[in-house]
């Protein structure tokens, strides 16, 4: 039984005073650090961050500089403006006349005194002979070289993604790269201007980061070959600004807007595609009647549940005994096995390359098997036959992608999603054998992805444990200590709740997991009480954080203690989403949401405006974030790798989790991070 405790304690104290971050900035690195290095983007960790590369491949780094994603965007918007700063560049889509019409992408500059726009190069010739449609060239990513003569950029003009050179002076293009079916993409100059820097999946299906010379000569690999994805790169040209945009109040005035859903009942689902879109502005689940082309947004809070039941069910064979899973066998392609649910033995079931195999379901009948391979170098759909053990290729294209299959009911038909044509996710149709490739009826500029095809009623969604019930009692196991432990003990320290000694008691732990104490101060449920209501509250006290209901879901909200006024922060699904809390510098609300099926933990950006999820787990449960007093670390309850549930700390990016009370046979739950000295009880 998941506990709950002590949550709504701190809303009844006085507000925290302001907690000031300057510890965040002791980490920085000089910005002269910067200039002339390589930045780029990696998940060789296992979660996305920054990392940083000499020219020679040495003295490559991740970047936990609190600024460093400033700095890497600063480069990117520098890598798109002359040198003088007279003109940027940016891709301008193109509808082109042609039988049928079809979407292409051009290079174009902003004169930045006048803001007029010019054509800078459309790429290679690409028209087709006789009566043929119109190949699209796409080019796209364009960088200036730091002499403003010439622009490199990457263009599908040969069916394939490659760097080319453009030359302003003599209005011609060269191609600096040439692979049979791998990505070039990301180019970036060096600051002298004599190489490109890049990122390739030639050699190996993974991304890594790549330098030639300016004129396609002399290519190496800088960042290995490793089992993981390096990309994006850009060479950092200047030293940073420095200049750091500062958080904003959020707008009080802001309206909330939900347009109207539908919730389905569970036997209505049954026939029909459940799917991920973002039609209206933000990823939602929505549900499709292929017979009719009606879609709606699920606004049923469980409707996250039911999804990811539907894609367990692809996975499992009809009756059960079987799994499908996708792993990698030493340094061989992702290829698709089944796993013996009474047994727990596994065998290879299809692929094996050269190129990744994944996204399996299996057809009612448990005949056939469908799958995306990268065989042929971009995504495609085939089918393997368990019977004569023979692979198809159900579609084909240039260098879309085709992913995600599932089967319908009676096994006649796959849905599933494809970036053909428009270049933007939609839902296509087809019959087993590939043939009759439909639409569904949607399409516009918007992505519509991941379709699941439900074949079973869903079973009733588990009760929703908000985190918001009274609170349980705490019954120290033994007597209390009359005397309380100094204030200076509790700084930097997690408490959290736990019943492992047969009660629930408080109990404290340091963040690298030692000195794990149970806290018999009298004093220590203030203490906890009042670390809560600080993670709740920004550090001048001015905005509260709180979980409002809207329609069937719980979303973030703000409230200004100075005027009462109430505004949106995240959430709004669909699920639910509560137990937020401020990062130290106000920039940052980390939170609960629902919304994928099971509890994991979100980043929301306030001045980008975006949202990450940090956490990733098929049915575990990762709540009750707090942050670590310079903003660097999150801490949080998870059940995962246990049925008990245990406290974990990781980086503020999700990267590098960790276990820190151990893995005893009982719960401990809800953390509070102390980010300063309690207050002295009264």
């Amino acid at each position: 039984m998941k506990r709950r405790s002590l949550l709504a304690l701190g809303l009844a104290l006085p507000f925290a005073p302001a907690i000031r971050s300057a510890a965040a900035q002791s980490s920085q690195r000089p910005l002269e650090w910067y200039r002339g290095k390589i930045l780029f983007k990696s998940d060789r960790t296992g979660q996305e961050a920054l990392y940083a590369v000499n020219s020679d491949g040495s003295g490559l780094t991740r970047l936990d500089d609190v600024n460093a994603g400033y700095h890497y965007a600063e480069a990117l918007t520098r890598d798109a403006i002359s040198s003088d700063g007279s003109y940027k560049l940016f891709v301008r889509d193109i509808l082109r006349v042609s039988r049928p019409p079809i979407w292409d992408a051009e290079i174009w500059q902003e004169d930045s005194a006048t803001g007029q726009t010019s054509l800078i190069t459309a790429g290679p010739p690409a028209l087709n002979t006789g009566d043929s449609a119109y190949r699209p060239s796409f080019n796209y990513e364009p960088v200036w070289a730091p002499d403003n003569r010439y622009i490199a950029y990457v263009s599908q003009v040969d069916g394939n993604d490659e760097i080319y050179l453009y030359d302003r002076v003599r209005l011609s293009n060269t191609r600096l790269t040439n692979n049979a079916w791998e990505w070039d993409k990301h180019p970036s100059f060096s600051p002298d201007g004599t190489q490109i820097v890049f990122w390739s999946n030639r050699v190996v299906r993974f991304k890594h980061i790549w330098v030639m010379n300016a004129d396609g000569t002399g290519v190496r690999n800088l960042t290995g070959y490793g089992s993981y994805n390096d990309w994006d790169p850009v060479w950092v040209k200047q030293t940073p600004s420095g200049i750091i945009p500062e958080a904003e109040p959020l707008d009080l005035d802001v309206e909330l807007r939900v347009e109207p859903g539908c919730s389905p009942a569970l036997a209505d689902y049954v026939g029909k595609i459940i799917f991920k879109s973002d039609s209206e502005g933000a990823p939602a689940i929505y549900l499709l009647d292929p017979d009719t082309g009606d879609a709606c947004r699920v606004d049923d809070p469980n409707v996250g549940f039911y999804y990811a039941e539907a894609l367990r069910r692809d996975a499992l064979s009809p009756d059960g005994r079987y799994r499908l899973f996708v792993r990698q066998e030493g340094s061989e392609d992702y290829q698709i096995w089944q796993e013996d649910t009474q047994t727990a033995a596994v065998g290879y079931v299809g692929g094996g390359g050269p190129g990744a195999d994944y996204e399996p379901a299996w057809s009612p009948d448990g005949n056939l098997v469908a799958y995306v391979s990268q065989r042929d170098g971009n995504d495609e759909i085939y089918l393997y036959d368990r019977n004569d053990k023979t692979d198809r290729r159900l579609t084909r294209n240039n260098w879309e992608w085709d992913k995600h299959p599932s089967f319908s009911p009676d096994g006649a038909s796959l849905v599933y999603w494809t970036n053909e044509g428009s270049g933007w996710k939609q839902l296509r149709i087809m019959n087993v054998d590939g043939s009759g490739v439909r639409g569904t009826g949607r399409g516009g500029d918007w992505n519509d992805w991941d379709p699941v095809w439900v074949k079973e009623v869903p079973s009733p969604a588990p009760e929703i444990d908000t985190g918001l019930l009274p609170l349980a009692t705490l019954e120290p196991k033994e007597p209390v200590k009359l005397e309380p432990l100094p204030l200076e003990w509790y700084l930097n320290k997690v408490l959290f709740i736990s019943d492992r000694d047969g009660s629930e008691a408080i109990y404290a732990v340091n963040p690298d997991g030692t000195d794990l104490t149970r806290v018999d101060d009298p004093n220590a449920a203030f203490y906890y009480a009042e670390g809560r209501a600080r993670d709740i509250t920004t550090p001048d006290g001015r905005y509260l954080l709180f979980v409002r209901e809207v329609g069937d879901d719980l979303q973030v909200w703000q409230q200004d203690t100075e005027n009462g006024a109430i505004s949106y922060v995240v959430g709004g699904g669909p699920g639910i989403d509560y137990e937020a809390v401020w990062g130290p510098d106000t920039r940052y609300v980390a939170y609960v949401s629902q919304r994928d099926g099971n509890d994991e933990i979100h980043l929301y950006d306030r001045i980008s405006q975006t949202d990450r999820r940090l956490t990733d787990n098929s049915w575990e449960t990762d709540k009750h974030p707090t942050f670590r007093a310079d903003g660097t670390e999150i801490a949080f309850w998870s059940d995962r790798e246990s049925h008990y549930q245990h406290i974990w700390v990781m980086g503020a990016d999700g990267a590098s989790p960790r276990n820190i009370s151990g893995w005893e046979s009982a719960n401990d739950w809800n953390p509070v991070w102390i980010k300063r000295l309690p207050s002295v009880p009264q």
